[in-house]
């Protein structure tokens, strides 16, 4: 079953970029994710596959670990202003 990972920035930006997922996708099969920067990543490796899309909102991580989390999951798209 497919998994949607919606990761957004702790601040009004981020919370408005949510609330744009949250329209288009809604609930179901979606799980909405706040982080801020420098905490640890809040997805566990057991829940990535192929079977899953991750979409960060307002903020970014590290290239490397990008490249790493693009080859894990289905879809990885990053959405950010900086």
């Amino acid at each position: 079953m497919e998994k949607t990972f919606v990761l957004f920035h702790d601040d009004l930006d981020g919370i408005m970029s949510m609330y744009a997922a949250w329209l288009k996708f809604g609930s179901e099969n979606v799980e909405y994710i706040k982080v801020q920067y420098g905490k640890p990543f809040p997805i566990s490796d057991d829940q990535l596959n192929k079977d899953v899309r991750i979409y960060i909102l307002d903020f970014s991580y590290q290239k490397q670990f990008m490249i790493e989390l693009n080859d894990k999951v289905k879809k990885l798209l990053v959405i950010d202003h900086h």
